[in-house]
């Protein structure tokens, strides 16, 4: 059947991104969409490079495969992690999987006197096999049919680094989502990387030079509207985190919607080169909202299982109202969304 092609953004939240994975396998399941550049944040990025690097194997239904074993494996890699909770410890988890804030806490505490050079000296990342064994970067670093970008922060100059085509690597990968209590920065060519949220979450400007598509969709971890204002501690903490990860996102958004303007009231023309590129969105602001910061760090395979089946609901949900609209405008409100009209 006649397929249409859609370009991806990937926002990037530890264990969170298992929302995203759900979100591709509904997408991919879906036999009328094709993919072409993906562009991706930290755990983005994982879910990116394992998904091209199933499409580019055996299609879709790789993908899928690829997709959950990677999981999988990061659920029981966790298992030995430092926010990881043991048999012995399984009291002080709640029924709903979120980890113990206080042992997170801990480690918050922990981290203003102690940095992963002291704590990590090996610079130990149980990602590192995991990406080794299950992403072809020959592959994606050749391929013409999907276009992977990864972002990360680089930590002396300040600016954001977006790795593609041959400097695609493991090492790549690991810097995307390098969060720096927690792993040294990551070297590559002299120069040091951080978790790429700090900067792009994800980045979009890499989608907007896309030939083969109009169409983003950005598939959203960290909610954008709450329903009130945090007033315990533990609450101010989580929005905090939450608005600082979105802030890059939101400026490009900003940006871009302008661009969009000038395009639909005259003020650009088609010979400026600039076209009007068409922005959807899938996120779950209440679900996502609910779950604390600490979460981000939980690797139990059903609290995963219920990101991804959470995630999968909302694609199936926006596939029925929204398909008809890819190649024809966006599926949501910017000006909205962005309180444009009010700034």
């Amino acid at each position: 059947m006649p397929t249409k092609t859609i370009n991806l953004a990937l926002q990037g939240g530890g264990a969170h991104g298992a929302f995203t994975w759900g979100v591709l396998q509904a997408l991919l399941e879906d036999e009328r969409l094709d993919f072409h550049t993906i562009t991706s944040t930290s755990a983005g990025s994982m879910n990116g490079a394992v998904m091209a690097t199933g499409l580019l194997k055996g299609g879709p239904k790789e993908a899928i495969g690829l997709l959950e074993t990677f999981w999988h494996r990061v659920s029981q890699a966790g298992r030995y992690g430092i926010f990881s909770a043991p048999n012995v410890m399984q009291d002080w988890m709640s029924s709903t999987g979120r980890m113990a804030a206080n042992a997170f806490a801990g480690f918050e505490m922990m981290s203003y006197f102690f940095s992963p050079y002291q704590f990590n000296p090996l610079d130990y990342n149980p990602l590192q096999k995991i990406i080794a064994d299950m992403v072809d970067f020959p592959l994606l670093q050749k391929s013409d049919k999907i276009a992977l970008h990864i972002c990360a922060t680089d930590v002396k100059r300040s600016q954001i680094k977006i790795f593609s085509g041959k400097e695609l690597s493991a090492d790549a990968l690991l810097a995307s989502s390098c969060l720096p209590q927690i792993f040294q920065a990551v070297e590559i060519k002299g120069h040091y990387y951080w978790d790429g949220g700090y900067l792009g979450n994800p980045p979009l400007f890499p989608l907007t030079r896309c030939k083969y598509s109009q169409d983003m969709l950005i598939v959203q971890i960290d909610p954008i509207l709450v329903g009130e204002v945090p007033k315990t501690g533990e609450a101010i903490a989580d929005r905090l985190n939450e608005i600082n990860f979105n802030s890059p996102l939101l400026m490009e958004l900003r940006g871009l919607e302008h661009i969009n303007r000038l395009l639909r009231k005259g003020y650009l023309s088609k010979e400026s080169g600039q076209r009007e590129l068409y922005v959807h969105l899938i996120g779950d602001d209440e679900a996502m909202g609910a779950l604390s910061l600490e979460s981000k760090f939980n690797p139990e395979w059903d609290f995963l299982n219920g990101l991804r089946d959470t995630g999968h609901r909302r694609a199936k949900a926006w596939l029925s109202r929204h398909f008809d609209d890819i190649g024809q405008k966006s599926s949501v409100d910017l000006e909205t969304l962005l309180a444009l009209d009010a700034a």
